[in-house]
């Protein structure tokens, strides 16, 4: 899991290497500074599998993301990223 803001192009390379490896990628950058952390109110945009996220959700939520927004395709990054 990345929770990184990277371009598009690097995750795309990133999780092409994690996937030839076997394993599986979820980018997960979030939305919010110190004032929503403190106040549980950060926003995930999750990119990968929903099999993937299912795994984090519950690190994700306990980190104080409220709201966890899932994206899986190039269309939907780069709406999101673009």
């Amino acid at each position: 899991m990345a929770g990184s803001t990277l371009t598009v192009d690097w995750t795309r390379t990133l999780a092409d290497a994690i996937a030839n490896r076997g394993a599986a990628f979820l980018a997960a950058p979030v939305g919010g500074s110190r004032p929503q952390i403190e106040a549980g109110k950060l926003i995930c945009l999750a990119g990968g599998q929903a099999e993937t996220l299912a795994q984090v959700r519950d690190i994700l939520t306990s980190a104080g993301i409220a709201t966890i927004h899932h994206v899986v395709g190039v269309k939907q990054v780069k709406v999101f990223f673009a």
